[in-house]
């Protein structure tokens, strides 16, 4: 009896230490963000550091992230230096909590969302006036606004809007930041 106890217990501690990599696929938006260095941040630091899983943005922002295991404090993030493909302008480090779906979008708000875990995607909704029902880890504004749907392509205009407010914000601190 106390050896099938030890069993279970060896078995269920085997199965926990080899848990399958994990994957993750999305898109980095300012615009689209090309050529963008993505990362699977295990210790929640920011910074891409040895063993971090990583890969690179296509012209359409899109990336997939394959064969890390996930961690407590683990995170999508950007590095700074990827292009915009609209503006052609480099965009700064974004970064994004893990979508339950694996799935999602890198943008201003969840940088915003990684950086303060007590604000609530809903709290920040509301400050911005986009509608409750949009899933802004998943939303594209782009994708949205080009849908050809006007009423997609109305909430891809506000949450664009929106976006473009918060990197402006962003970049003014970062800007304010480094000359101090």
């Amino acid at each position: 009896s106390g050896n099938a106890n030890t069993a279970a217990a060896s078995s269920a501690s085997f199965s926990i230490d080899t848990l399958p990599p994990t994957s993750y696929s999305g898109t980095v938006i300012d615009g689209y963000v090309f050529n963008a260095t993505v990362f699977y941040d295990a210790d929640g630091d920011f910074v891409l550091d040895p063993g971090e899983v990583f890969t690179t943005t296509d012209d359409q922002g899109a990336f997939k992230l394959t064969g890390y295991t996930e961690t407590a404090q683990g995170q999508i993030v950007v590095a700074a230096g990827g292009i915009d493909t609209e503006t052609g302008n480099a965009v700064g480090k974004l970064a994004a909590p893990l979508d339950s779906d694996g799935t999602g979008v890198v943008t201003s708000f969840t940088l915003l969302l990684a950086l303060n875990p007590g604000l609530t995607e809903t709290d920040l909704k509301v400050s911005l006036g986009i509608p409750l029902s949009v899933d802004l880890n998943d939303l594209d504004p782009i994708a949205a606004l080009n849908s050809g749907d006007p009423a997609a392509a109305a909430i891809g205009e506000t949450v664009f809007a929106a976006q473009q407010q918060i990197f402006t914000v962003i970049q003014a601190i970062s800007t304010a930041s480094a000359g101090s």
